[in-house]
């Protein structure tokens, strides 16, 4: 029995043998899991370079065998030799992309004047000139959703001076139908209609349009008009761009044009759309009354589309600001979406407000009346400190500025007074994520720059694993002292799993944990190993010491191969593990970890049912949004309603809160007027309660006319009974709501691969009356008459300019995640 109980055991400690490190002549950026077959049986892994230079898109390396270090290969050579000149200077591969419908289409994203495509997995290539004779590296590339031999590219014009405005400059649109062999110009399709594009989507990412199958050939785009030229160098928000929709490739003028439309993005399946606020039209072409508050060039409107794409409602926010931007982040049911938004504050000096922080506003049941949740969420880079805790319906974490920061010190130092807030009903109530009773370590090391973030892996529902601190506010400088934190019940509850920020990954569906030093704690030489979802750990020596950047597993989280990549470290009397003796760029490091090659099938098996317990929320009666959450029961089952576990105030109301925090109603929003948003009334096909109360999205307990009589609290005047047992109360459990301290997990900045579905979105988009081509003259008339309004913007100098990071934090904008942008967690103590 004792030697059964150590096999485990002494099968990682037999890691030491067999670790052997791959070594790569420069960092590695990324790593990709490519099936090669249909059953997914066979994978390949490409591992993403960066150059010399230090920019993306250097040597591209596989490997056929994901768990053997010896397999990997640099297959640059191979991709050149296919080429039918030699190799351009700016030779490289930035990207891997999968066809979303046949995953064995790939698509190599070359830097210079040809990409690299294959229908086999990999087994084969082709080179493929890029779309425009430009270069690869500016390119943006979207594989359709259905058709694995249909892209489009937007490119810039080889005719641009570096972002320089001018006659001849701007962005084309491409199509291929044949994986790359032609490529066809949309703007030269337009016949003159179309100058330039600015945002772009295949319209098949949306199932139906105007109540119709959507076309293959569909697409949704914002463009300058075409007499427009020299005006797409990515200005601030213009009113000169428009939102439109063709239905054959714009062989033929768009069936659908919104004026204004800016950057739109279809998240939860609807077209969310941003538009100048100063615009004088609304998405159906008629007049519309300019915000007084509107700030020609800065602020904007956001409107969202019904869920076949066709109409268009502005988005209500209950705040009598205007906005300057937005990040958006779904809900677990993939229905409707959180907006945060960087509201338009008096006196703010650029083209975002001073303070670094947006409001949450949580959605209706139409997608149109949000609602106040959570003020002054934090935002670093851009970006909100806002992540949907997977698996768990209605559970969110978010970082906000301590209330009592709020005026009385400089936005500039707001960093330094955060605290981590929970909710587990959808956004209505927020509380202070409790810390641990007990600790395991007494002291915790000092960080040198920022740590991993708060990480939620889809694959392993209730797990949540991070860096952060106990305080009274989170500790971002430098050296502020972090250790790493695992919680198995969605972050009710949380232990201390090391006294040092790790950078960590999940496999095994959750059950395997690897985590490891992260290059913020400098050099490492141990990488840490569970095989309980981060219970009991095990250290692995490694053979010599990297700064570690990442760990990556397959996609799915299904398997027990793990990448730890990195580079190397500087050899020196403190650390002579390293080996790296000096010079410009330091070799990248990977280590690769078979668990179940080493261990064997007697110790990590494929799990079956009788390994898995029934877990269900601990407080609450185990419900979540009125349903009892059993993780590995057929159907959740409703609950009973309670005022305080599953309703929220309606749009224009805000909790009333007693002085001793209990919350006692709902009462208007000074200064709002409700009735100026288009949705609110019944007229326009919603009934608001006379409780100024309604059920939080997602929602599905049993009985609301029990809290709110008078509608079904989804803005319809019926309502009834749904069926269904109770499971709780209806009283908030004191565990959550009164915690006897603060958790800060540093939601931490820039490390973890992004967390799957995860939807950031500022870009937005919506479609007007069919105006055609002849309605463009028209439609830039009336604009035109209002020119002396506008503010603009000089144009960018630099790409990665703040303004254009903030109109487009998406990652197929950016060169990095949203994941990279977000500020640690923490857990507020004495």
């Amino acid at each position: 029995m004792a030697w059964a109980f150590l096999r485990p055991w002494l099968a990682l400690a037999a890691l030491l043998l067999v670790l052997v490190p791959v070594t790569l002549d420069t960092r590695i950026t990324d790593v990709r899991w490519v099936n090669v077959t249909a059953s997914g049986d066979v994978q390949h892994v490409y591992a993403i370079t960066q150059d010399k230079g230090g920019f993306n898109g250097g040597p591209l390396w596989r490997t056929e065998d994901p768990g053997r270090a010896d397999g990997w290969r640099d297959i640059t050579s191979t991709l050149i030799d296919l080429l039918p000149g030699k190799a351009s200077p700016y030779f490289g591969i930035s990207d891997v992309k999968v066809s979303p419908a046949l995953p064995q289409y790939l698509f190599l994203q070359g830097r210079g004047r040809y990409h690299f495509v294959s229908r086999d997995g990999g087994r084969s290539f082709s080179a493929i000139p890029t779309p425009g004779n430009s270069t690869g590296y500016e390119q943006t590339i979207k594989w359709h959703p259905t058709q694995p031999e249909w892209l489009l590219a937007m490119a810039r014009r080889p005719g641009c001076v570096w972002y320089v405005p001018s006659d001849a400059c701007g962005y084309d649109l491409f199509v291929t139908q044949d994986l790359g062999a032609s490529w066809a110009n949309l703007t030269a399709n337009s016949k003159g209609h179309i100058s330039s594009f600015r945002d772009y989507e295949w319209g098949a990412s949306l199932p139906m349009y105007a109540n119709k199958k959507t076309p293959d050939e569909a697409i949704f785009a914002t463009v300058f008009a075409g007499e427009q030229t020299g005006k797409s160098l990515y200005p601030g928000w213009n009113r000169d761009l428009h939102y439109v929709v063709s239905l054959d490739l714009f062989r033929s003028p768009p069936a659908r044009t919104i004026p204004c439309g800016n950057l739109f993005e279809v998240v939860a399946g609807k077209v969310f759309l941003a538009v100048p606020s100063d615009c004088p039209l609304g998405p159906d072409g008629k007049a519309r009354a300019v915000p007084k508050r509107s700030v020609a060039g800065r602020t904007v409107t956001l409107y969202v589309s019904d869920t076949d794409g066709d109409d268009f409602t502005e988005v209500c926010l209950p705040s009598n600001l205007e906005d300057d931007g937005y990040n958006m982040v779904r809900t677990h049911d993939g229905a409707a979406a959180f907006v945060l938004a960087d509201h338009a504050e008096p006196g703010s000096r650029g083209p975002t407000s001073d303070s670094p922080t947006s409001d949450a506003y949580a959605p209706a049941y139409n997608a149109s009346l949000h609602t106040l949740a959570l003020r002054n969420v934090y935002r670093r880079d851009y970006l909100a400190d806002f992540l949907r805790v997977e698996g768990l319906p209605g559970v969110f974490i978010a970082n906000a500025v301590d209330d009592r920061a709020i005026g009385s010190v400089p936005v500039g130092d707001y960093g330094a007074h955060l605290r981590t807030l929970a909710s587990r009903d959808g956004g209505a109530s927020w509380a202070p994520v409790a810390a641990p009773r007990a600790f395991r370590f007494g002291h915790w090391a000092n960080a040198l720059a920022p740590r991993p973030n708060l990480y939620s892996p889809p694959a392993a529902p209730g797990l949540l694993l991070a860096s952060g601190n106990v305080g009274a506010h989170l500790a971002t400088g430098f050296g502020a002292g972090a250790c790493t934190w695992v919680s198995r019940d969605g972050g009710l509850t949380w232990e201390d799993v090391a006294d040092r920020s790790l950078i960590y990954e999940v496999g095994a569906r959750g059950d395997v944990v690897v985590a490891a030093g992260h290059s913020s704690d400098g050099p490492t030489a141990t990488v840490r190993v569970s095989l309980d979802a981060g219970a009991c750990w095990h250290e692995v020596a490694l053979p010599e010491a990297i700064l570690v950047d990442n760990i990556r597993a397959d996609t799915d989280a299904r398997g027990t191969v793990f990448f730890v990549h990195g580079t190397a470290c500087t050899r020196t009397s403190r650390h002579p593990d390293c080996t790296f003796r000096g010079g410009m760029n330091p070799p990248g490091k990977l280590f690769v970890l078979d668990l179940a090659a080493l261990m064997g099938p007697a110790d990590l098996r494929a799990c079956g049912d009788d390994d898995y317990e029934l877990w269900a929320p601990p407080d609450a009666g185990g419900c979540l949004l009125g349903a009892r959450r059993e993780l590995n029961a057929s159907a959740p089952r409703p609950c009973a309603c309670s005022r305080a576990a599953d309703a929220e105030c309606e749009y224009g109301f805000a909790p009333r809160v007693a002085e001793n925090g209990s919350v006692t109603g709902c009462e208007a929003i000074a200064g709002l007027e409700a009735a100026s948003c288009p949705r609110w009334n019944a007229n326009q096909g919603y009934a608001a309660s006379s409780t100024h109360l309604r059920l939080v999205h997602g929602d599905i307990c049993a009985d609301p006319k029990s809290i709110i009589p008078d509608t079904d609290g989804k803005g319809g005047s019926g309502g009834g009974p749904r069926g269904g047992g109770g499971c709780h109360d209806g009283k908030r459990s004191s565990r959550f709501s009164f915690l006897h301290a603060l958790f800060v997990t540093l939601l931490v900045a820039g490390i973890v691969a992004v967390v799957a579905g995860v939807a950031w979105a500022e870009r937005l988009a919506p479609a007007t009356a069919a105006l055609g081509a002849a309605g463009f003259a028209a439609l830039d008339a009336v604009i035109a008459a209002w020119d002396w309004l506008r503010f603009k913007w000089a144009e960018l100098t630099n790409r990665g300019a703040a303004r254009d990071a903030y109109f487009e934090p998406l990652t197929d904008r950016l060169d990095v995640d949203p994941e990279d942008h977000r500020s640690p967690p923490m857990f507020d103590g004495p």
